[in-house]
């Protein structure tokens, strides 16, 4: 049975029923994180654009945790309208890393 020779992978060919080989993907590199005033002047030049269209919008960094946060506010009335996180979940995060300090210096 002869061999035909394979000059290179691009050229080979896969066998009936076979399939070809999946191209390899690269993981995109994350960029390196933002310094505090660098956060701090994104953050003012987003509540700035959102406040240029009249919308309610404002967008804040728990200092604790470093948190983003959003809220939707009524310009009228000053209401809340929507936080994400929610309150509650940003509650629920601080007690889990309060009681994860707890059981790292009893295991300590």
């Amino acid at each position: 049975m002869p061999i035909k020779p394979v000059g290179s992978v691009s050229q080979a060919t896969n066998a009936p029923g076979t399939a070809a080989p999946a191209p390899r993907v690269h993981a995109p590199v994350a960029p390196p994180p933002a310094s505090d005033a660098e956060l701090k002047a994104a953050i003012a030049a987003a509540n700035r654009t959102v406040a240029s269209h009249a919308s309610g919008v404002e967008f804040n960094v728990d200092p604790q945790h470093g948190t983003t946060i959003v809220r939707v506010v009524d310009k009228n009335t000053g209401q809340l309208i929507r936080q994400m996180p929610s309150a509650e979940m940003i509650a629920i995060a601080k007690a889990l890393d309060q009681f994860q300090g707890l059981l790292i210096r009893r295991a300590a």
